[in-house]
């Protein structure tokens, strides 16, 4: 799986770059993440003056996700905890065969 692109760090080239998102509605997207310190979740893209739910769903399908400061993207990240919380399940079983 490719790495998320991180809209809370993609500059405006990149945004432009995804299907439907004009300049200007990238330039919108930029303005507001400024104001809002970066975007918590999807509903705040969506209020984004000229940001519908269908260009909501072409960010993501061109590969952005909201993470933080690190461009994991949310799949990645609960896989990562599901893989987390088998290897404590493992350890606890070790444990308790001793």
């Amino acid at each position: 799986m490719a790495q998320a692109k991180n809209i809370n760090s993609a500059d405006l080239t990149e945004l432009a770059h995804a299907f439907q998102v004009s300049t200007e509605r990238a330039q919108a997207i930029l303005k507001k993440r400024e104001e809002l310190g970066g975007f918590k979740s999807w509903e705040e893209i969506k209020r984004v003056p000229g940001i519908s739910e269908g260009i909501v769903e072409n960010l993501q399908g061109a590969g952005f996700g909201l993470g933080g400061s690190s461009s994991t993207s949310s799949e990645e990240q609960v896989s990562q905890q599901e893989e987390q919380e088998e290897q404590e399940e493992e350890e606890e079983e070790e444990e308790e065969e001793e």
